[in-house]
């Protein structure tokens, strides 16, 4: 091994050190800018449901209005763990570390990013499952039967 692969792989692992430390903190602002958005499309959402949506199921027929209501249901079960997902992801969890041994501080941050990824991950897939949701919704409330003269 010459010394200039020698010093190649010391800078290396100098760069690997420097992203460990910084994967934690880039996955959290990933996961805030995620959950504001989540936020926002929350409070749209339910603005747009509570404003139209009680009007649109009282012409539907029983059967209609019930698959309709299911579906909200789900959506609105999406949207809050979307949300509770996201904040989870963005924030953490408040916890006091014992970083009495070696190696404690980066076992506990590695567990943390392997946290806030699945709970970023959960948060992307129920929000995708309220968007086919919300989609079904539109479809019942627009194309499902309607009561005689409504």
């Amino acid at each position: 091994m010459t010394r200039r692969a020698s010093m190649e792989l010391v800078e290396e692992k100098e760069r690997l050190e420097v992203l460990k430390r910084e994967q934690l903190p880039r996955m959290r602002a990933v996961a805030e800018k995620w959950r504001n958005g989540t936020a926002i499309s929350s409070v749209v959402l339910a603005v747009l449901t509570a404003t139209g949506g009680s009007k649109r199921l009282d012409v539907l027929v029983d059967v209609a209005r019930t698959w309709t209501l299911i579906v909200l249901a789900v959506l609105a079960v999406s949207v809050v763990v979307s949300l509770i997902a996201a904040m989870r992801a963005s924030f953490g969890w408040p916890v006091r570390v014992k970083a009495l041994k070696a190696g404690a501080l980066r076992a506990w941050e590695t567990k943390e990013l392997i946290t806030a990824y699945v709970c970023l991950r959960l948060s992307l897939i129920s929000a995708a499952i309220a968007v086919v949701a919300l989609f079904a919704a539109t479809g019942l409330l627009l194309l499902a039967p309607h009561l005689p003269g409504k």
